[in-house]
């Protein structure tokens, strides 16, 4: 089984609208905090449903434009990467649902992933916001 398709069609919607938001506003490394924008959008999942409590969207969408005045692309290019944390994010989701047993990845092993690891930007704006993470 291709691994992709253990992930839930939230999941690959998070990650599929994570990569459209950064194409259209021109950033060219995916951060952890744009995986925060999509989970927190995404109705119906777990992950969303425990951002939505926590976060205020305005506060979040303020701190994606002022991290995103750092990493803009070029005009002409316009595919996204995944930053280093990013990559990490969704390798150690896989990881946690392997643990506990899941046969799938969904947005809370995302969510989870993204609360441990190491992010600077992440770690700023979670104070800012003021969330316990």
């Amino acid at each position: 089984m291709d691994l992709i398709e253990k992930f839930t069609e939230h999941l690959r919607t998070v990650i599929t609208r994570t990569m459209v938001f950064a194409t259209e506003r021109g950033i060219e490394r995916i951060t952890p905090i744009h995986f925060i924008w999509a989970l927190m959008t995404q109705k119906g999942c777990i992950a969303a449903t425990i951002l939505e409590s926590a976060l205020d969207r305005k506060l979040l969408l303020r701190e994606i434009d002022r991290q995103s005045l750092k990493i803009q692309a070029p005009a002409n290019k316009f595919t996204p990467l995944l930053s280093e944390n990013s990559q990490r994010s969704i390798e150690c989701a896989i990881r946690i649902a392997a643990k506990r047993e899941h046969h799938y990845v969904g947005t809370e092993h995302l969510l989870d992933s993204i609360l441990s690891v190491r992010d600077r930007e992440l770690e700023r704006f979670w104070k800012q916001a003021r969330v316990n993470a």
